[in-house]
């Protein structure tokens, strides 16, 4: 019999293991399912950072997915992506279709608005001051280049007029479950309405009162969505 299909988080720009705190085991626990989770090349406690900015280190990221499923000896998985984790998730349904069974995408991006610089230029601000780079050396050993090469990316010109993920999601042929918090700084209700529109079993949700982060604000919420993937 062939092992059991796994839940596998993909963290946000800014996240790593750790920063999922105790979601993985609550999602365990709820789902019956293992659940993987790994820090991404410079995240976390993973090795440094390699080569320039690239402009598609997020397709980079899904192109690899399979060589990370398969050395954790993982055949089929369901992801559960937050922010750019989401859209490395929707990104591996597309390349990946034979690997993935759904998709859970938390705030996904699929191309750059005016609101997702205005929100990126903020937590700017707040790297400047000084909070945001003891916080984040909680949990990387180097959080300096993955914060540049995520808040240079994104509130550049050229970044914006070149991302654009719209042009895959009509190869994904696996479930979709696509949320969005109400009170998301970070992108307007057109992401989500482009994942209804264009993913043939896609299905969105919104979360009254919930920010960037719905797995964090409204855990019970995702994992109830994460129990649903799997009977789709």
């Amino acid at each position: 019999m062939p092992p059991q299909p796994q839940i596998v988080l993909l963290h946000e720009g800014l996240g790593s293991v750790s920063t999922w705190r105790r979601f993985p085991e609550q999602l365990a626990l709820e789902t019956g399912l293992g659940v993987v989770a790994y820090s991404r090349e410079g995240y976390g406690r993973s090795s440094p950072l390699q080569g320039p900015n690239d402009v598609d280190y997020l397709a980079v990221e899904a192109r690899r997915l399979p060589g990370v499923l398969d050395a954790i000896g993982i055949r089929q998985a369901y992801l559960l992506g937050h922010s750019d984790g989401a859209t490395i998730a929707l990104l591996a349904a597309a390349l990946h279709g034979d690997r993935i069974r759904a998709v859970l995408a938390e705030a996904p991006h699929l191309y750059v608005e005016p609101e997702t610089q205005k929100a990126v230029r903020d937590v700017g601000l707040a790297w400047e001051e000084g909070a945001l780079k003891r916080a984040l050396s909680c949990h990387h050993h180097r959080p300096e280049p993955i914060f540049r090469r995520w808040h240079d990316l994104w509130t550049s010109e050229g970044f914006a007029q070149r991302f654009d993920i719209r042009w895959c999601l009509s190869k994904i042929r696996c479930p979709v479950l696509a949320v969005q918090g109400t009170e998301d700084a970070f992108a307007s209700p057109r992401q989500l309405a482009d994942i209804q529109r264009i993913v043939a079993l896609g299905r969105t949700f919104w979360l009254e009162g919930c920010g960037h982060e719905p797995h964090r604000s409204f855990p019970d919420a995702i994992i109830r969505m994460a129990t649903d993937m799997q009977r789709i």
